[in-house]
């Protein structure tokens, strides 16, 4: 074999719900984060910041049961 670890479906499914269930403010800061270090202007940091964090209630997938 290729020797890759390959996680079990449900593991798998778990760790990206994990992911996408970020809180809006710590995705907000991340964009900021990431404005920061490209050197961008403020304007354009708000608003790159102010759009992850409208746009994270959308892309939210409801949980299974």
């Amino acid at each position: 074999m290729l020797g890759l670890v390959v996680a079990k479906p449900e593991q798998a499914v778990e760790k990206i719900r994990q992911r996408r269930s970020l809180p809006s403010p710590k995705r907000f800061a991340q964009a900021g984060r990431i404005a920061q270090r490209l050197n961008v202007r403020n304007e354009v940091r708000f608003a790159s910041s102010l759009t992850a964090a409208l746009l994270d209630g959308l892309f939210e997938q409801p949980a299974r049961s």
